[in-house]
C-alpha cells in the first residue's frame, strides 16, 4: 500500500479494523453528521501524490526542542509550503502537510497553523488553515486519525485542553484529560458536551438549564440521556445535558458517558464500562475553557447515590446540589435551596472584540440625555473629553451595595499597560436588578501624526475578598456566584475611507507584545467582510523577544469593486469589519496557534469633505466662530450633519455641537476664559469627517 492510500484510509475511506476508524468517521459519529469532512490527496497532472521538495537539509526548515527529537517548523518552511502547495486551494480548506521525517528519531511534531496567505493585500489574499504531520506511521501519542481529528479540532476553533496548556486561572484546575480529544487523542474520546454546544451540534431545546442563584427552591428529577448519544433525537422527557449557570459565559455541566459499542462507535472506547456522570466546569469569554469541575461532595465524577456541591459545601448560602438517583435511567436529583448570594456581573467581549455592556460617552455620540449616534458608541473622540459607560447587573436574590467599579485604558494591542481613569466609582445594584456606572472624563490623546492613537477600554468590578464582590458588612460573609464575569473590555475603532481622487486609505497602528518569557513567533492575522474594500497588514509575522513589543500598521481603503472587477451597490454601504489577532506559533506545550488578543476596526466610506472659511472673530464683545464644510470634489455642501466645537482653555476642553445649515455653522463664544476652538464634523451617511487646525482667540 502505497503511502498516500494509507493516508486516504487515515483520513476518509476508514481501516480495516472494528469499528472501520478514520478521522471523517469520528467527526459524523460525534456530530451525528452535522459536520461531514471530505478531501483527497493532492496529485499533479499524471495522478501521482504532489511532493513538495525543498533545496536545504532537513535542519534548514525545522528546529528541535529542548528534548531534542520532537521537531517544530521554522516560519520561513510554513512559507515555503504554502507557496509550492497553494495552488487549487480554496478559502477555507484544511491543508495537511505529510512531512516526510530524517531518520527514526527526528519527526515533525504534529501542529495547527492558522496562517494568512496574503501576496500583496487582503482584497486578492486566500486564508489557510494548515496542519503539520509527520508523514510515516502514528506517532506520536496516537493513530494519524485521531490526531489529525485533534488538529481538524484547533482548525474549528477549539483550544488544547491538556494541563500543561491550562494558563493563569485555569492552572489551578484538573484537565478534562480522557474524557474530550482536545485533552487525550490517544484514547479517541468524544467532545465534551460544552464543545458540541459551542460547535453547534446541540439545539438548546436538548440543554437542561438551572441557575445557581435563582430565588425558587426546586427538587426535581431531570433525565438525561447519554451524551454519545446526545446529537440523535433523545426521548422527549430527557436531555442530553443538565447545565447549572454560575454566570454570564460560566457553568457546570453534567453528562452521562460510558465506554461505547465498539462495533457501533469508534470513540469513548477507552472510558468505564459502567456509565457515570461527568461534572465539567465552563468558563471563558473569546476562548471558552473546559475542565473538571471542583471535587465538592463526591464530584466531578459520579455513581449511583453519590452526590456534587455546585458550590463550596462549607459556604453557609450553598444553594445547589445534584444527587445521581439511577445511571441506568439517567436521573439525576437537583436540590435547590434559596440563594442568599448576590451574582454581579458585565458581560466580556467576544471575536468583535467589543463588550455590549461597556460604552464610550462624548459629544458625538451623546447629547446629555441619551445616544444620538449608535455607530460610534465603542469608539473614543480622540482629544476631547470622554466618559466611559458601564451596565452592571446583579442576577441574585440578595442587594448588592457599595459595588465599586475601575475604569482604565491603553493603546490598541497592548494588555499589561492599564491606566486607571479617575476614581473608583461606587453605587448600590438591588436584587435581580441594573445600574449604570460613569467613569470621570478622560482625554484621550489622539498623537500629533498620522495614524492616530487608538485605545482599549476596560471596566472590572472590583472584588474586597480575593476577587469575589462581598456584601459589606456581612457575617458570615456573603459573596457572589462567581469572579469570573467581572471584567469587561471594548478595543473597537470606527474610521471613514474617503473617496475623493485618490481614496483615502485609513490607517491604524497596533502594538504587538510577547508575553512569554522567551524569544517566540508571533503572527498577525487580519480578515475582512466587505470585499469592495482593499486591506492591508505590515507585517505577517515577526520574531519578538521575550516581553518584547513592535508596532504594525494595518490600511484599508475602499476600492469600489471586488478581487474580479464586480460592483455590489448593496455592500457599498455596508461597513468593513477588520479583525486584526496576533497569535504566538506552537510551541512544546501548544500543538496549535494560540490566540492573545485582537482588535476590530470598522471601515466605512464616505465622499471626501474639508472645512472652508473657519474662523474666529471679534463682533462688538463676543467672538464669533463659523465656516463651511464643503466636499473636496466639486465643492458640494453635506446634506445634513453636524459640527462639534472643541473650546480649549485654563479650565480643560467644553464641547458644544452646532447644526449644519447649508453647509454652513457658526456660534458665539465669550471674550475670555477660553485660548483656542476646534471644529470637528460628524457626518451623515456616505460623507467623510474632518478635523481643522486650533484656531486661537481673537
Amino acid at each position: 500500500m502505497s503511502l498516500a492510500e494509507d493516508w486516504e484510509r487515515h483520513l476518509f475511506s476508514g481501516l480495516d479494523q472494528t469499528g472501520n476508524p478514520s478521522t471523517s468517521k469520528y467527526f459524523d459519529e460525534v456530530s451525528s453528521g452535522r459536520l461531514t469532512l471530505s478531501g483527497e490527496v493532492v496529485r499533479d497532472g499524471s495522478g501521482n501524490p504532489t511532493i513538495a521538495s525543498l533545496p536545504g537539509e532537513w535542519s534548514d526548515y525545522f528546529e528541535l526542542d529542548i528534548k531534542k527529537y520532537h521537531a517544530k517548523p521554522k516560519f520561513h518552511y510554513q512559507a515555503a509550503l504554502h507557496a509550492k502547495g497553494l495552488a487549487g486551494i480554496s478559502r477555507g480548506d484544511i491543508v495537511i502537510f505529510a512531512v516526510a521525517s530524517p531518520d527514526d528519531v527526528r519527526f515533525p511534531w504534529p501542529a495547527y497553523y492558522h496562517w494568512k496567505y496574503i501576496p500583496s493585500d487582503l482584497h486578492l489574499g486566500i486564508a489557510v488553515r494548515s496542519i503539520v504531520m509527520p508523514a510515516e506511521g502514528d506517532r506520536p501519542g496516537g493513530t494519524r486519525y485521531s490526531v489529525a481529528a485533534h488538529e481538524i479540532g484547533h482548525a474549528l476553533g477549539l483550544p488544547d485542553l491538556y494541563q500543561n496548556a491550562l494558563d493563569g486561572w485555569y492552572s489551578q484546575r484538573t484537565s478534562v484529560s480522557k474524557w474530550d480529544l482536545m485533552a487525550d487523542h490517544g484514547e479517541v474520546p468524544h467532545f465534551t458536551m460544552a464543545q458540541k454546544i459551542r460547535m453547534g451540534w446541540i439545539e438548546k431545546e436538548k440543554i437542561k438549564c438551572i441557575r445557581l442563584q435563582a430565588s425558587a427552591a426546586t427538587n426535581e428529577i431531570v433525565d438525561l440521556h447519554p451524551s454519545a448519544w446526545a446529537t440523535w433525537d433523545p426521548p422527549p422527557s430527557k436531555f442530553s445535558a443538565l447545565e447549572i449557570r454560575l454566570g454570564a459565559r460560566h457553568n457546570y455541566m453534567v453528562e452521562l458517558r460510558q465506554a461505547e459499542d465498539p462495533f457501533q462507535y469508534m470513540a469513548d472506547q477507552a472510558l468505564p464500562n459502567d456509565r457515570v456522570a461527568l461534572v465539567t466546569e465552563v468558563e471563558g469569554h473569546i476562548l471558552p475553557i473546559v475542565t473538571m469541575a471542583p471535587p465538592w461532595g463526591d464530584g466531578p465524577i459520579l455513581d449511583d447515590g453519590m452526590e456534587f456541591w455546585a458550590s463550596d459545601p462549607t459556604d453557609p448560602t450553598n444553594p445547589l446540589a445534584l444527587r445521581i438517583h439511577s445511571l441506568f435511567f439517567g436521573q439525576v436529583n437537583v436540590i435547590k435551596g434559596t440563594s442568599l448570594r448576590p451574582e454581579i456581573s458585565i458581560r466580556g467581549e467576544d471575536r468583535s472584540y467589543h463588550s455590549p455592556d461597556l460604552f464610550v460617552r462624548n459629544a458625538r455620540n451623546w447629547n446629555g440625555t441619551e445616544w444620538i449616534d449608535e455607530e460610534w458608541k465603542y469608539d473614543a473622540f480622540a482629544d476631547n473629553p470622554n466618559w466611559l459607560v458601564a451596565n452592571i447587573t446583579n442576577e441574585g436574590e440578595v442587594d448588592a451595595p457599595g459595588v465599586q467599579v475601575k475604569f482604565e485604558f491603553t493603546r490598541a494591542g497592548v494588555d499589561g499597560d492599564w491606566t486607571q481613569i479617575g476614581e473608583l466609582v461606587s453605587g448600590d445594584i438591588p436584587k435581580m436588578g441594573r445600574r449604570t456606572f460613569v467613569s470621570d472624563p478622560w482625554v484621550p490623546d489622539g498623537g500629533a501624526v498620522l495614524p492616530r492613537n487608538h485605545h482599549c477600554v476596560r471596566a472590572t468590578i472590583v472584588g474586597n475578598r480575593d476577587g469575589f464582590y462581598e456584601v459589606p458588612g456581612s457575617n458570615p460573609p456573603i459573596v457572589e456566584v462567581t469572579k469570573s464575569n467581572n471584567q469587561a473590555r471594548s478595543n473597537l475603532q470606527r474610521m471613514i475611507s474617503e473617496t475623493a481622487s485618490p481614496s483615502t486609505r485609513v490607517a491604524q497602528k497596533l502594538v504587538i507584545a510577547n508575553p512569554t518569557d522567551a524569544e517566540r513567533i508571533i503572527e498577525v492575522a487580519v480578515s475582512q467582510t466587505n470585499a469592495l474594500y482593499r486591506s492591508f497588514v505590515e507585517h505577517s509575522w515577526m520574531r519578538l523577544a521575550a516581553g518584547a513589543s513592535r508596532e504594525v500598521l494595518v490600511m484599508s481603503e475602499f476600492v469600489g469593486t471586488d478581487a474580479d472587477g464586480h460592483f455590489d451597490p448593496d455592500a457599498r454601504h455596508e461597513p468593513n469589519r477588520l479583525i486584526v489577532e496576533a497569535h504566538l506559533l506552537p510551541d512544546e506545550v501548544y500543538d496549535s496557534t494560540r490566540l492573545l488578543g485582537g482588535n476590530q476596526i470598522v471601515v466605512v466610506e464616505g465622499r471626501a469633505v474639508q472645512f472652508g472659511g473657519l474662523q474666529a472673530v471679534d463682533v462688538g464683545g463676543e467672538v464669533k466662530v463659523g465656516g463651511s464644510v464643503v466636499v473636496k470634489n466639486g465643492g458640494a455642501y453635506p446634506p445634513s450633519g453636524s459640527v462639534i466645537l472643541t473650546i480649549g482653555g485654563p479650565g480643560g476642553l467644553e464641547n458644544r455641537t452646532l447644526p449644519l445649515e447649508n453647509g454652513k455653522f457658526s456660534a458665539l463664544l465669550p471674550p475670555t476664559g477660553w485660548d483656542w476652538v476646534r471644529a470637528n464634523f460628524v457626518p451623515p451617511p456616505g460623507y467623510g469627517d474632518a478635523t481643522s487646525e486650533e484656531i486661537p482667540r481673537p
